[in-house]
Order: C-alpha cells, then sequence, then structure tokens
C-alpha cells in the first residue's frame, strides 16, 4: 500500500534518533526533506510523527494535495498528475486522499519548513505550495516558501549558474538549523 511508505518513513527516523550514537549523528540535528512525492512523504512524516524531534523540514517542488479536481485542464496539471489523482482515487477513496495530504493535516511543528519551486512546474502547481506556505502559517508555523522564477519540476537541473544559488538558498537554510556548523569555509 503506497501510504504504508509514511509510516516506514516515521520508523526510519526514529531508527536514526534512537541509534544516533552508535552512526555519528546528532539527534538534534536531524532535517527531514524530499523533492516531489518524496516531498510529500517527508511532510506527512513530519506531520503524523509528532515523536520525531526534527530540526527542521525541507520539501522541494512537493505533492502537497492528492486530492486534486477531477479536470487537468483547467487545474493545469499534466495527464500524468490527473491519471494518478484519479487512480488513487478510485483504488483508496477521496478520504483517504485527504487524510494523505499534507495540505489537509497540517499542525503545528516545532521546527521551520523550507520550500523550494520552480515556477515552471509542469508537474506540480507553485499554487499548491503557495497555498500550503499560507495554511502552515495560519496554525503558526514558521514556513518559508521560495520559488524559482523560469524553473520547472527538477530545478536542480538547471543551469549550472543557478544551481549554485539553489543550493545557497537550502544551506542557508540548513545553517539557521544548525546543520552546517561544523563544515568549512568553501576555499
Amino acid at each position: 500500500v503506497p501510504f504504508d511508505s509514511v509510516s516506514d518513513a516515521g520508523r526510519c527516523v526514529r531508527y536514526l534518533r534512537d541509534h544516533a550514537d552508535e552512526l555519528g549523528l546528532d539527534p538534534k540535528r536531524l532535517v527531514l526533506g524530499g523533492l516531489s512525492a518524496g516531498g510529500h512523504l517527508a511532510a506527512m512524516t513530519a506531520l503524523e510523527g509528532s515523536d520525531l524531534d526534527l530540526a527542521g523540514l525541507v520539501l522541494l517542488n512537493p505533492v502537497l494535495d492528492l486530492h486534486f479536481a477531477a479536470g487537468w485542464q483547467e487545474q493545469k496539471q499534466t495527464p500524468l498528475v490527473w491519471f494518478g489523482s484519479r487512480f488513487l482515487r478510485a483504488r483508496y477513496g477521496a478520504e483517504a486522499l485527504e487524510a494523505k495530504s499534507p495540505m489537509h493535516q497540517v499542525r503545528s511543528l516545532p521546527y521551520p519548513t523550507l520550500i523550494l519551486h520552480g515556477e515552471d512546474d509542469k508537474l506540480i502547481p507553485l499554487a499548491q505550495s503557495e497555498a500550503f506556505e499560507e495554511k502552515m502559517q495560519r496554525s503558526g508555523n514558521v514556513c518559508t516558501l521560495i520559488s524559482f522564477p523560469e524553473v520547472g519540476h527538477h530545478f536542480l537541473r538547471a543551469l549550472p549558474n543557478r544551481v549554485a544559488s539553489h543550493l545557497q538558498t537550502l544551506e542557508t537554510f540548513l545553517s539557521s538549523v544548525g546543520m552546517m556548523q561544523q563544515f568549512p569555509e568553501p576555499l
């Protein structure tokens, strides 16, 4: 069942935290993140896992609402997204899609969230990330969306001169949650 992956990811985070000493990790510096469907997985894992004790959440062009409208043209969705949402709705039902959509499960999180999204993403509309950021902030969360003009779904595949600025944005966020403190400045 595809939704089992959320509980699997939560178990992975708990394992990392519980075995941090033997793995050489700092359990207070765990950041969960994902791109596209991985962004959905990371967001749902964070929202369902009140005991995860994360330092932050990073979502890159994430799928945040599985409960898509029926017509992909009106939503500017690709046939793939439209088919996927129709298949999931037929297989699991609208209630299950809502229950496993980060957009509909927002709660207060004790750590910041960063969302990076390409403005020209043809698979996942930027509007999903904008609506999610607004919902997160209304729930008292620190949530920041940074959109990148002229960038599509896989924005890390952008031109080399643009990738550096995208990575700098990510590095700044990771530094703000204590992730980059032990790394020397590049030469």
